[in-house]
């Protein structure tokens, strides 16, 4: 009797902390469809902030367009001014490039992609950031092997993923030595690697910068998550960057330790036009990890501090 009654408290108290359990379960399950929910409703509001944006933008900036083409076409090509007028052109073309992509991320429509070389895509990157590491005594280290195959892409969302990654290496190096220092170095490469049964080609681009905590660093590609929310970071950019990686068919990874390194990975599939044969990846290229950048093994470097 006594036994029974032993083993029917077992099972009452067993039934209690099943419907604990399965309360608790409830209780995570709820909270981790309202998290679902709460970040699809940022994200349909952002979508209605970019457009705005978009729209706030573009009608400013076409006057600009408009009189910086006339400037050029009236000025001779010998004149300053025209040079100056070509450069505002230019800069403004890539800012109303830019809007057309950030209305894309909230509009369905298709996208056009095209051979390009990454060699030509970093030199227009260096271009427009130039003025930026020099003004923050940033030096900028390029190494790039002879005869990268082509990737398919839209070329001015790959440069838009490249600058929010050297101004981000350039902030980091920045925190870590705010004054002159040798160390100011961000370094950016390129090479071919394999995975997946294919070639890619890889862009690393890389600082001796403050790093990135592992708390950070898994929530750093979350829209709206940002580490540097005292210096305005909305969260943004390394989401975007993300996506448009994705968008290509390829991936953007992080590697970091505090104090030490940071190392960003855009991979894109090479591209093959039919009938060429199989990419041939160097085998010191093969690792998932670069080697460290070292003095005198710079093949192309670029000083963008005086």
């Amino acid at each position: 009797m006594h036994s029974d009654k032993a083993t029917e408290n077992k099972q009452e108290r067993a039934q209690e902390m099943d419907d604990v359990c399965r309360g608790l379960c409830a209780g995570l399950e709820g909270q981790e469809l309202e998290s679902q929910l709460r970040q699809q409703q940022r994200l349909a509001t952002l979508g209605l902030l970019i457009s705005g944006i978009a729209h706030e933008v573009n009608n400013p900036l076409t006057t600009v367009m408009n009189y910086a083409q006339s400037i050029v076409e009236s000025e001779p090509a010998s004149s300053p001014v025209h040079s100056f007028a070509r450069e505002i052109l230019g800069n403004a073309s890539w800012i109303a490039d830019l809007m057309r992509n950030m209305l894309g991320f909230v509009r369905e429509g298709p996208r056009r992609y095209d051979p390009a070389r990454m060699i030509d895509i970093v030199n227009a990157t260096l271009s427009l950031v130039h003025p930026l590491l020099s003004r923050r005594q940033v030096e900028i280290a390029v190494s790039i092997p002879p005869n990268l195959p082509a990737v398919l892409c839209r070329s001015q969302e790959i440069q838009q993923v490249l600058i929010n990654l050297l101004t981000n290496s350039c902030d980091a190096v920045v925190a870590r030595y705010p004054s002159r220092d040798s160390n100011k170095i961000v370094s950016l490469s390129l090479q071919v690697v394999s995975g997946d049964g294919r070639a890619w080609v890889r862009t690393t681009v890389e600082d001796r910068g403050v790093g990135i905590t592992p708390e950070v660093r898994v929530r750093i590609f979350e829209p709206l998550f940002t580490g540097k929310a005292e210096t305005g970071g909305m969260g943004l950019g390394l989401w975007i960057c993300q996506r448009i990686a994705t968008s290509h068919q390829g991936s953007l990874s992080v590697e970091s330790e505090v104090g030490q390194f940071t190392r960003f990975h855009l991979d894109l599939p090479v591209h093959r036009e039919p009938g060429e044969g199989q990419v041939h990846v160097p085998q010191q290229a093969a690792s998932e990890r670069l080697p460290d950048v070292q003095e005198g093994q710079r093949t192309d470097e670029r000083r963008a501090a005086s």
